[in-house]
C-alpha cells in the first residue's frame, strides 16, 4: 500500500527557539501560520463594472500556537532544552513589553490567553512577524531600524518549525499535562498583609499587545516595521460563593455617599482592596539539575478593577460568582 513519509506527519516536527545561543524546544499541540497581503479591488470609471485595478498594501505573517501547560522532566547534558507553552508565554510577554526592546526581535506577541480549570491549563499565543516561522534554516539577515533611526542588518533570534535530520541526537524527556492540582490562585491583601482564599472553579487571563505596522517611503518593500504601542491584561474568574456573601463582591461606586454605611465609598478595586493576585503552576526540571525549578507564575500586580460581576444559581449546581476584571498593568506585572 502507499506509505506517507514522516515529513508529512506533524508529530515528527519540532517548534524551536534560538535564544541567547541556547536551543529551546517548545512543546506545542497546534501551530498555524498565515501570510496576509493587504489587497483591495479598486473600482474606477473604466468602461465596465468588473475589476481592472488592485490596490496592494503590506505583507504580514501571523502565527498561532496552542498547547496545554506541561510539567517536563528531561535528561541532563544536552545543549537543547525542552520547555512548554507557559515558558514561551513568559518569554514572549516580557520581551514584548520591555522598554529596551531588542531591534532584532522578530516575532512580537500580539495576544495570548491562558485558561485554568478542572482539566488543567491551556494557552494560546498569537504572533505578528515580517517573516515566516516555517523556514527550515535560521532566519535570514534583514534590515531594521535601531534606536538612533539608522538602518542596520541583523540576524535575529528565530522561531522555526522543522523536521530534525538526526532524531537519535535529540535530548530525551518525559512529562505530563499540568492538572488542577498543579495550579494555584493566590490573593494577598497588602493592607492586612495576609492571604485571602477563594474556592476558584476556573480562571482565564487575556494578554493584548497593540502592535502597529509602519511603512516608510523609499524602503522598496511591502514588509512593515512593527512597533509595540501598549499592552493590557484582563481576565475572568468564577468563584464558588454562598448567596449570603454575594454582596461582598459588588462593585463599589467610585464617588458618592453611601447612606446605608454612612460613609463615602472608595474605588471599586477587586475585593479586598489592593489585592496582589497571581496564578501559578509547578515548575519544570532544567537540563542542568534534577531538582524542579521554582513555581512559574503570572503575577497580575497589586490591584484590579471589576468590570462585571455575575451571580448564578442553577438546580443541582454550585452557587457561584463570575468576575470580569481589568488589571493595572504596571512594571509590577510579570510572567516568570
Amino acid at each position: 500500500m502507499p506509505l506517507l513519509a514522516p515529513q508529512l506527519i506533524s508529530t515528527w516536527y519540532l517548534f524551536q527557539q534560538n535564544l541567547n545561543n541556547q536551543s529551546l524546544i517548545r512543546i506545542v499541540e497546534d501551530w498555524t501560520e498565515q501570510q496576509t497581503q493587504e489587497l483591495n479591488e479598486k473600482k474606477l470609471i473604466q468602461g465596465s463594472n468588473g475589476t481592472h485595478v488592485m490596490d496592494v498594501g503590506g505583507i504580514i505573517w501571523e502565527n498561532t500556537v496552542r498547547a496545554p501547560v506541561l510539567i517536563i522532566n528531561q535528561a541532563t547534558g544536552y545543549s537543547s532544552r525542552y520547555t512548554d507553552i507557559f515558558d514561551l508565554l513568559s518569554y514572549s510577554f516580557n520581551a514584548t513589553r520591555s522598554p529596551f526592546l531588542d531591534p532584532t526581535l522578530t516575532f512580537l506577541m500580539q495576544s495570548a490567553d491562558i485558561t485554568v480549570d478542572q482539566s488543567g491549563g491551556k494557552c494560546n499565543i498569537s504572533y505578528l512577524s515580517p517573516i515566516p516561522m516555517s523556514r527550515t534554516l535560521n532566519a535570514e539577515t534583514y534590515k531594521t531600524i535601531d534606536g538612533n533611526g539608522n538602518y542596520i542588518d541583523v540576524s535575529p533570534p528565530f522561531l522555526r518549525v522543522y523536521a530534525p535530520e538526526n532524531y537519535n541526537a535529540l535530548p530525551d524527556f518525559i512529562g505530563r499535562v499540568a492538572r488542577f492540582y498543579d495550579f494555584y490562585v493566590s490573593f494577598f491583601d497588602t493592607a492586612t498583609q495576609s492571604y485571602t482564599s477563594f474556592p476558584v472553579l476556573n480562571a482565564k487571563i487575556n494578554f493584548t499587545c497593540n502592535i502597529q505596522k509602519n511603512y516608510f517611503i523609499g524602503f522598496y518593500s511591502q514588509t512593515p516595521f512593527l512597533s509595540v504601542q501598549d499592552y493590557s491584561i484582563s481576565g475572568t474568574m468564577t468563584i464558588m460563593a454562598a448567596p449570603a456573601s454575594f454582596r461582598s463582591f459588588e462593585i463599589d461606586s467610585q464617588v458618592g455617599y453611601n447612606s446605608e454605611e454612612n460613609s463615602f465609598t472608595g474605588p471599586g478595586v477587586l475585593t479586598p482592596i489592593n489585592v496582589q493576585m497571581a496564578i501559578g503552576v509547578a515548575g519544570t526540571d532544567s537540563d542542568s539539575s534534577t531538582i524542579r525549578s521554582p513555581q512559574r507564575e503570572i503575577y497580575l500586580g497589586s490591584a484590579s478593577m471589576r468590570s462585571n460581576v455575575t451571580r448564578n444559581m442553577s438546580p443541582n449546581e454550585i452557587t457561584k460568582i463570575t468576575i470580569d476584571f481589568k488589571t493595572y498593568t504596571r512594571p509590577t506585572t510579570s510572567v516568570s
